[in-house]
């Protein structure tokens, strides 16, 4: 049995119509599932914003822990995102021991990342109290940051199998994993946040914040489990000749992806732990905004997802990639506005989802109104960038991002929250003004990069990169 599937079992599109079937056939499960990780966070959130056993700066906890935990550990999901254009761009031509490789690669360099970004995550939330945060809330992230520790290494096991699976458009098990992982962690989350509260027989204290940080921990570990056997039945036979490749070039390609997102998550993180400073109800209100405007994005990042194999298949397989990577992002922005209608049309109704408070519910308001709007640029930008690392052009989107975010957005944003005497609303402009700046300069750069022949990331024939075995197991 060869270890090289047909090329024709990856066929490029031959139409605008039959590459957007394609696109959505791919697209929509792992949507889905992107949406389905982000309702384990709103979840979270509604059970602590609501649980009558939650002190005064669980809320606003829950958000800064989940906030510090995720900035820094993007890095190690950059890394494990490298799988997604090598393994898409093997099976586009033909080559799937390869993309098995690939995909065992990353996943040693994403665990080798995932241990000092774990740390620092626990570093930061040691460090809030210099920060001026509330000691309500820097308590509680504290607490949620330890207790999701542990989660993070299956966050990234779980990404590096579903980057695999996407390639081979077996998208059902993501989808399974997100359903299985929200139902187990409804019940765990109330049970840990709310403690005897919610079930006398069981003989543990409310843990609040810390409690939602356990849930998702055990909630990663489940959806890394079901991924990690469906990637496992996608394995090739050893024999044959693949490329192996080193953790420098993994690192070399998911370095950027890395960075990149790091620079975006890390500036809204930052915004969280202003919000904390300026007080409890605008941290509350930045944590319902934030993850409303998540749980859209999130869809739009499956999108990308979807848009960066077809891409990659492409390239691949030695056909034009700009026709899947135009209808990507066209799908990303038409999917947002979706979700800015919904926020500019019942921003109270979705704010009191989360939480009773008055002040709170009415300063999200003002919130949803401005993500309402920044949506459309959020959905091209995700896209673009996705259809790049398809491309395989990594290292300019990067640098794009963290000069805007960092030495465009934030000042802006900072101007006008201290300066202007807007405060929150003011940060909250600062990272609209950075959305609008990318996604227009990386739509750009996809034009430019797509009209011209684009070469297979690390092909065997690059002996001074990578190096031709026979037979791996």
């Amino acid at each position: 049995m060869s270890d090289v599937t047909p090329a024709s079992v990856f066929p490029p599109a031959t139409s605008v119509r039959s590459e957007m079937r394609e696109l959505l056939r791919l697209a929509g499960p792992v949507a889905l599932s992107h949406l389905g990780l982000m309702a384990m966070s709103l979840v979270d959130t509604a059970i602590v914003g609501n649980a009558p056993t939650a002190g005064p700066g669980d809320l606003g906890g829950a958000s800064v822990g989940r906030s510090l935990g995720f900035a820094t550990l993007v890095f190690a999901f950059g890394v494990s995102s490298a799988v997604d254009p090598l393994a898409s761009q093997a099976l586009g031509a033909g080559d799937a021991r390869t993309a098995w490789n690939a995909q065992r690669a990353t996943l040693r360099a994403a665990f080798f990342w995932c241990i000092p970004t774990s740390l620092l995550s626990l570093l930061l939330a040691l460090a809030l109290p210099a920060f001026r945060v509330k000691p309500s809330v820097a308590h509680a992230a504290l607490g949620y940051v330890l207790g999701h520790i542990p989660g993070m290494f299956a966050a990234v096991a779980f990404s590096t199998f579903k980057g695999f699976l996407q390639a081979h458009g077996r998208t059902r098990p993501i989808f399974v994993a997100a359903v299985v992982a929200n139902v187990f962690n409804v019940g765990i989350c109330s049970l840990l946040v709310r403690g005897n509260d919610l079930w006398s027989v069981w003989p543990l204290p409310p843990l609040g914040a810390a409690g939602a940080g356990i849930a998702v921990s055990l909630a990663s570990i489940v959806m890394a489990i079901i991924v990690g056997r469906a990637a496992w039945a996608l394995r090739p036979p050893k024999a044959g000749v693949s490329t192996q490749f080193r953790h420098a070039d993994i690192f070399r390609l998911g370095a950027p992806i890395g960075l990149n997102s790091a620079a975006e998550y890390g500036v809204f993180t930052l915004v969280t732990v202003l919000a904390a400073r300026l007080g409890e109800t605008e941290v509350g209100a930045h944590q319902v905004a934030i993850a409303l405007a998540s749980f859209t994005y999130m869809g739009a990042l499956g999108i990308g997802a979807a848009t960066s194999v077809r891409v990659g298949r492409a390239v691949g397989a030695g056909v034009p990639c700009r026709m899947p990577g135009q209808l990507g992002i066209a799908l990303g922005l038409a999917f947002m506005t979706f979700g800015a209608i919904a926020f500019a049309a019942f921003p109270r109704a979705l704010a009191r989802l989360f939480t009773p408070n008055h002040a709170i519910i009415e300063l999200s308001v003002s919130l949803l109104h401005i993500a309402a709007f920044f949506q459309l640029f959020d959905g091209v930008q995700v896209v673009a960038a996705s259809a790049l690392r398809g491309a395989g052009d990594v290292r300019i989107p990067a640098v794009t991002t963290m000069a805007i975010q960092w030495f465009v957005a934030l000042p802006f944003g900072l101007a006008c929250a201290f300066w202007a005497h807007l405060g929150l609303i003011g940060l909250w402009l600062g990272l609209t003004v950075g959305l609008i700046a990318i996604a227009a300069i990386l739509l750009v750069r996809f034009w430019t990069v797509t009209g011209r022949p684009i070469a297979r990331l690390l092909h065997p024939r690059h002996e001074s990169r990578v190096k031709k075995t026979r037979g791996s197991s």
